[in-house]
């Protein structure tokens, strides 16, 4: 019974069960006292069988002056332009002296199926993360044919990025082989069609569209969406059109690429106001391109200095050394100029107050950057070119015959009419007292005709006086009467509230008595009375 238990007890003893530890070597266990000996090693040098010829010789990028002055050796120039009506002054094409025929197969297999017509067939699944022809079986390249052929036909099915991928190669590798102007459209409508189903492909194909365009002495593409500017990482200039003497243009192009404010964004650009807004807007920012330019230069005026960039074309693309080039590219960097943006976004947005305003609408948008010159031109031009009322008129309904029989005269209100009418009234209301001879009401409707009394003249008083709700802002409106531009900052000093508040503030009670504010900004960053409703101040 006893072992038993020991047994049992044994159990749950784990420690038998780990290996054992080897016991740790210390120097406690030498007996022995420790001594140091000396050893030598000799090393015979022999010459190396390699010659100078077998040493490969590696290309390095070059991160010095002098390594890219002995790397601008091995490149050939072919030839150089400077694009028109565009941000990019200068283009230099060069070529590589080395070439390699990796993909020469490619080429020869992309001549040869470029002329074959697809017939419709089954969808086939492909993917390759390097998409080439020998890669596809029967069926595939039967599909890659349809599809292809849906594409120039402008049909856009659906297919496996791969296939997308290999039929972009083989436009880049035909090369001056298309049309390339042509092939310019394909390509961008590709991006248009798939760029959301495959990201993948999005920042790479934005950028091989616009090194093929360089390449080929291309304008920007037309069907170029803003969505595919926005994708592109290296050069946003591109896309940017100046073209010369048309200034609304470039101010399209302006509000597209090169502004930190979208009007589209603003909550009161809706159906109704979407034509007046374009219309003004562009309008707008067409007088502020022709103040700062010059000579025919599209903003000239503004001086941000030359971008520079350089290199190769196609770059992550199958593509044959033939059409493999290095360019280099001096251009206006706009898109990476916040001072221009901002400038941009300033115009654009003091000229959506000019519409709020037009429409009747208090709340403003602020504006930093625009000089008091500019800002008369801009005043200039919407006085000039806004339409004639500013308050769009409800449409009358439809009047039937019957209803001229039940209409009030047509009459000018008169306060001297309405005396007579009341006096007349009250007679016959003495007349009816004095007849049941009651003290008590004769006293109460003595008290009645004096409070009417009291409401006639203060009703001649609004009408020879139509601001008389304005009292308590009197001395702040003669100051602005009498030129004191500030007299807002400084009133609202002492208020202890923000100007924009306090003007909101005035021009709501003038909205509750004239239908209209009576404070308007100056252009110069004061306040002045809006001058149509200086004459009740007279």
């Amino acid at each position: 019974m006893g072992n038993k238990l020991n047994d049992l007890d044994s159990f749950w003893d784990l420690s038998s069960l780990v290996p054992k530890k080897n016991k740790i070597f210390s120097s406690s266990h030498i007996k022995e006292p420790s001594k140091l000996g000396e050893m030598s090693f000799e090393f015979e040098k022999k010459d190396s069988d390699i010659k100078n010829d077998s040493v490969i010789v590696r290309y390095i990028a070059p991160n010095t002056d002098s390594e890219r002055l002995m790397n601008q050796s091995q490149l050939t120039h072919v030839f150089e332009y400077s694009p028109e009506e565009s941000l990019i002054h200068n283009v230099s094409v060069e070529k590589w002296k080395s070439s390699y025929d990796y993909y020469g197969t490619f080429l020869n297999n992309a001549v040869e199926y470029n002329k074959i017509k697809g017939n419709e067939c089954a969808y086939v699944p492909f993917f390759s993360y390097v998409p080439q022809y020998d890669q596809l079986n029967k069926e595939q390249l039967e599909y890659y044919f349809w599809f292809r052929e849906n594409v120039r036909c402008g049909r856009f099915i659906d297919t496996d990025i791969s296939y997308l991928q290999l039929y972009i190669y083989e436009i880049l590798n035909l090369g001056t082989r298309l049309d390339t102007k042509k092939t310019q459209y394909i390509l961008t409508e590709l991006w248009n069609e798939y760029h959301e189903k495959f990201p993948a492909i999005s920042t790479k194909l934005s950028t091989w569209i616009c090194d093929y365009s360089l390449l080929h002495k291309l304008a920007p593409p037309e069907n170029a969406k803003r969505e595919m500017i926005q994708a592109t990482t290296v050069l946003k200039e591109f896309y940017i059109k100046l073209p010369k003497g048309d200034v609304n243009n470039c101010a399209r192009s302006l509000i597209k690429y090169c502004s930190s404010y979208d009007f589209r964004t603003s909550k009161f650009f809706n159906d109704q106001s979407r034509e007046l807004f374009d219309q003004m807007i562009v309008g707008a920012l067409g007088e502020a391109v022709r103040f700062y330019s010059r000579d025919g230069e599209m903003l000239s005026e503004l001086t941000f200095g030359d971008s520079y960039i350089e290199r190769d074309v196609f770059a992550g693309a199958v593509c044959v050394s033939k059409e493999k080039y290095k360019i280099k590219v001096k251009y206006c960097s706009f898109s990476r100029s916040n001072e221009l943006r901002f400038l941009v976004g300033d115009i654009i947005k003091y000229s959506e107050n000019k519409l709020r305003a037009y429409m009747g609408i208090k709340s403003r948008l602020t504006v930093y950057s625009i000089s008091a010159e500019l800002r008369n031109i801009l005043d200039s031009y919407f006085e000039n070119n806004l339409p004639q009322h500013k308050h769009h008129k409800k449409k009358s309904e439809e009047k039937h015959e019957y209803d001229v029989l039940y209409e009030t005269p047509k009459k000018k209100l008169s306060l001297s009419d309405a005396a007579r009418i009341e006096e007349a009234s009250w007679e016959t209301t003495r007349e009816l007292v004095e007849a049941f001879d009651d003290t008590d009401e004769n006293v109460y409707v003595e008290e009645i005709a004096k409070n009417e009394n009291n409401t006639v003249e203060s009703l001649e008083l609004c009408e020879k006086n139509p601001a008389s709700g304005l009292e308590s802002y009197a001395a702040l409106l003669t100051e602005l009467i009498r030129g004191h531009k500030n007299a807002v900052s400084e009133y609202a000093q002492k208020l202890g509230k923000m100007p924009d508040a306090l003007v909101d503030e005035i021009n709501e009670a003038a909205y509750d008595k004239i239908g209209d504010a009576i404070i308007d900004e100056d252009g110069n960053g004061g306040h002045v009375v809006i001058e149509d409703y200086l004459y009740l101040f007279e």
